[in-house]
């Protein structure tokens, strides 16, 4: 385990591995689910976590000419999924310091989770990672 992080373990009150249903397991004190479907997706409380079907759109381009908010939509419902946004003051090169991304249940609406991740850039000020 990495340093910092702590080890939290739930207690389950079910796990289903029938057919047509693929496995998952369900968390008796949030009622959160974790799913592996048969089709090899993976949900969590219902939402797909891992999918390369995500529709992209991105806005809120800024005054150098760089889209700051990125929606990643499902595709059966348009809902959305995953949002990320630049955020912080730029650098001389038009670089932000921050992304965050934040998570949405299957309503598209509910947040699960909000994370600011450090954004690194090369000497040249390209995008090298984040978080």
């Amino acid at each position: 385990m990495k340093p910092g992080l702590q080890e939290v373990k739930l207690p389950i009150i079910r796990i289903d591995s029938s057919p047509g249903k693929g496995i998952w397991v369900e968390n008796s004190v949030s009622g959160a689910q974790l799913k592996l479907r048969d089709d090899s997706k993976l949900e969590y409380d219902g939402v797909d976590v891992i999918s390369p079907d995500y529709k992209v759109r991105r806005s809120a381009k800024d005054a150098n000419g760089k889209y700051t908010q990125v929606d990643y939509l499902r595709p059966a419902d348009n809902t959305l999924a995953i949002r990320t946004a630049l955020i912080g003051a730029v650098d001389s090169n038009g670089n932000y310091p921050t992304m965050r991304v934040i998570k949405y249940k299957a309503d598209g609406v509910t947040v699960i989770s909000t994370v600011d991740n450090p954004i690194t850039y090369d000497v040249d000020g390209d995008y090298i990672n984040c978080g």
